[in-house]
């Protein structure tokens, strides 16, 4: 038999009252002395650009792969993502990075909003059931929204028509939608445009970070490495050149959809 001194050592007091907790720091409680912030960044860039060997969730990218399969056991495969995170620490003034994939071995299906004048464009594209094709009556229905835009990937606009998208920019910008010379996806040629760019898949740093899905889960090995390697490649190239304040490109990780984030080497 237990003692009552026991016996109250082993009771439980319960409290109607909750137990204040530490709070977290307030963004104005961030370190304002250069010299810190200066000594804090130098810490952030050393760190990612250590051997991602020395990560304690580093493993070699065949075992990441068997992992993450792991992981996604059991769900469909179109739902089954893998994709690359690579940790990028900008400089002040540097442009972030951005530019488009080109995989060999697809596995995003792009529906593409095409606009143009040209008749003989107009039928040629409305034989493809994932392209949207039309001039100023469809600008007219995005302005006044009757076209969901969200199911979109990707816009095209012939030259002729350029222009006129002035009036809709802010309906296609924010979606990444918006056809520009510069990114290339305005031209003469629509048609020629949309083929050699339709495998395209575009990405953009985001503060510290650049994602991108590489495949899904059914994919063998050997498609991943090889998208793998597409996207390194075309994100490390996406570097500015003759920039002065290049951006710290660090460490690697691949992810599936409901798997972990592991540490890899994509430099080597």
């Amino acid at each position: 038999m237990f003692s009552r001194s026991s016996i109250r050592n082993l009771i439980r007091t319960y409290r109607t009252s909750a137990i204040p907790k530490g709070q977290r720091p307030s963004p104005k409680d961030s370190p304002s002395d250069p010299k810190e912030l200066a000594r804090r960044h130098a810490q952030v860039k050393a760190f990612n650009r250590r051997s991602p060997k020395l990560h304690p969730l580093y493993m070699n990218i065949p075992t990441a792969l068997k992992y993450l399969r792991a992981a996604e056991v059991g769900q469909p495969a179109l739902k089954t993502t893998i994709s690359l995170m690579i940790n990028v620490i900008p400089e002040k003034g540097s442009i972030p990075l951005q530019g488009s994939i080109f995989y060999p071995n697809s596995f995003k299906k792009n529906r593409v909003i095409a606009f143009t004048n040209n008749e003989e464009e107009i039928n040629n594209l409305k034989i493809n059931n994932d392209v949207l094709v039309g001039g100023v009556e469809l600008i007219n229905q995005i302005l006044n929204d009757e076209i969901n835009l969200d199911q979109y990937t990707q816009a095209y606009a012939n030259e002729s028509i350029s222009k006129n998208l002035n009036q809709i920019a802010r309906k296609l910008g924010p979606r990444g939608l918006m056809p520009t010379t510069k990114r290339g996806t305005v031209g003469s040629d629509i048609l020629k445009l949309i083929n050699e760019n339709n495998s395209a898949l575009p990405f953009k740093q985001k503060g510290r970070h650049v994602s991108v899905p590489i495949g899904r889960c059914d994919f063998s090995d050997e498609q991943l490495l090889t998208n793998l390697k597409y996207a390194s490649k075309a994100i490390f190239d996406s570097q500015p050149k003759g920039t002065k304040k290049p951006n710290t490109i660090g460490i690697a990780y691949l992810s599936s959809t409901l798997g972990p984030s592991i540490v890899v080497d994509i430099k080597n």
